[in-house]
């Protein structure tokens, strides 16, 4: 039941007053349906503790409407644009307004009643009922700014900027605001079927100080990217995403925000690959102004960086793409590799790190930020299978190395040297973090300690014996550390102390040769 307020005032429809007996009737009693127009009323004149009810159910009304209209009246409605030789502000044709809908429609109500807002607003003069009009304008516009499975029947949605306009002649900052928020959603949600909708939503993505956007409405229009990156073309997109990118560097908290939003239209389904691609470059090229050290909004760049297609990752991480390889590139680079590998779905992850070890090994300088950074994802791809494969990976690697020939000069023979000691460093600490022992210090200071690697090398083996899955690959250590010795001494020097890690594990393996025995023994001597 109506309240009072909200049943007065309406007429019967001409079907139902043909003489003046009927005309005369009073349509409460007479009408089956409350007519569409008896909404606007009671928006207007609801208590302001009834707003919220009342929104909800005038957006049921709206869904409920969309979700049943007819497909015809989709057609009819450029139809009835193309009779009337309408064209709209899209350039194509779209009616007006929604005239060609029922009476009972309260699409056609809302936007009615939004099309003659700015005239009834001018017209007011009372403080209370402009009041009551703007509120009625925010429901609407918010109605209609929801998200429904179907897009509205063609329409010209220019009036939309007059409806704003004629808001912010109140001065009412709170509910202007929602109303161009509205604005943005009905404009975005709509650009992929409306022409005019399309050519709204563009014109507030100007990459200029003058397109007047807030904080607030940067970060309503990037929660909206699924839906622009469906209507809006590409040489609209990329520069306006780029200007908000620039300017917003420097706050964190926005920026976050703002990477927040698009994260998950980088993956999302019906956005163009162009605009996808426009998206991506855009992720990319923020990486060297991103700050590795603030965790806060680093983690939430790492997240969009694990969801970009592959050919953005090599670019951002492969050492072996690039020109110049330096110490802060590097890290950046094995900082979001790292994590696109701790991500992966996939069972062998972590061969994703080997251009990085590469790399990182022929650095020079000090390198155990990079093998804190590996260690830790490490930590995280820890199943048996994956860590023992790459493991022994990491042993044929090392041995090349050590088997390769260097120039006789101190510089070449310098870069073997601490190419083979960051191989070492990243065995040895893969050790330790699958027995499990890194949790004894923080990663960190192992990866800065060399000595605390070199004590905490016997308990790790200790206990990975005792693991089965593991049995096998520390046998193939031992034959490794037995085989490469003679070429180990020339590198190893005092940095870790293999002879007794070799004792255990020949003596941890029962089916030990003799052979393999009196090597271990010769060895040892």
């Amino acid at each position: 039941m109506l309240p009072k307020y909200a049943r007065e005032g309406h007429q019967l429809p001409p079907s139902m007053a043909a003489t003046p007996f009927e005309a005369a009737r009073n349509p409460v009693d007479v009408l089956d349906y409350v007519p569409a127009v008896g909404w606007i009323k009671l928006m207007k004149g609801c208590p302001e503790a009834h707003i919220p009810y009342v929104q909800n159910f005038i957006k049921s009304l709206v869904a409920r409407e969309v979700a049943g209209l007819p497909k015809g009246i989709y057609m009819t409605a450029v139809q009835e644009a193309k009779r009337r030789g309408v064209k709209g502000s899209g350039g194509q044709p779209e009616p007006p307004s929604y005239s060609f809908l029922k009476d009972t429609s309260t699409l056609r109500t809302l936007v009615n009643f939004l099309i003659d807002f700015p005239d009834m607003l001018e017209n007011c003069t009372e403080v209370d009922a402009k009041k009551r009009l703007l509120r009625c304008a925010v429901l609407a516009m918010e109605s209609l700014g929801q998200p429904l499975p179907r897009p509205y029947p063609a329409l010209d949605w220019i009036f939309l900027e007059k409806v704003l306009s004629a808001a912010q002649s109140v001065s009412n900052s709170d509910w202007t605001t929602r109303i161009r928020h509205s604005l943005f959603r009905i404009a975005a949600r709509q650009s992929n079927k409306s022409p005019s909708a399309c050519n709204l939503i563009s014109q507030w993505m100007l990459p200029a100080p003058t397109n007047g956007l807030t904080k607030e409405d940067e970060i309503t229009l990037f929660g909206l990217l699924d839906h622009i990156g469906r209507g809006v073309p590409p040489n609209f997109l990329q520069p306006f995403i780029a200007y908000i990118f620039q300017q917003r560097i420097s706050d964190p908290s926005h920026m976050k925000a703002l990477l927040e939003s698009v994260k998950p239209v980088l993956t999302a389904d019906f956005i163009f690959d162009t605009n996808r691609n426009v998206l991506s470059n855009a992720i990319e090229h923020l990486n060297e102004n991103m700050d590795p050290t603030d965790e806060a909004v680093y983690n939430t760049y790492k997240a969009c960086v694990a969801d970009l297609p592959q050919k953005h990752i090599e670019r951002l991480t492969s050492p072996s793409l690039w020109w110049e390889v330096t110490n802060e590139r590097l890290y950046r680079a094995a900082v979001l590799r790292c994590h696109v590998a701790e991500k992966d779905p996939e069972e062998m992850a972590l061969p994703w790190l080997n251009d990085l070890v590469d790399s990182a090994a022929s650095l020079p300088g000090d390198r155990s930020h990079l093998l804190s950074v590996m260690s830790n994802t490490l930590v995280t791809r820890c199943l048996v299978n994956e860590s023992t494969s790459w493991f022994l990976q990491l042993l044929g690697r090392l041995r090349d190395h050590l088997k390769r020939k260097t120039d006789d000069n101190l510089v070449a023979m310098h870069e073997q040297q601490q190419r083979i000691t960051f191989y070492l460093d990243l065995l040895v600490m893969g050790l330790i973090v699958w027995s499990g022992l890194w949790a004894t210090n923080h990663m960190q200071v192992l990866a800065e300690t060399p000595a605390l690697r070199d004590r905490l090398l016997l308990p790790s083996l200790v206990t990975l014996s005792g693991q089965p899955a593991w049995v096998q690959t520390l046998s193939q250590f031992l034959n490794w550390m037995v085989s490469c010795h003679t070429l180990l001494q020339n590198y190893n020097a005092s940095r870790y102390h293999l002879g007794s890690p070799t004792l255990l594990l020949a003596t941890l393996n029962p089916s030990i040769s003799q052979v393999m025995w009196n090597k271990v023994i010769a060895m040892l001597v």
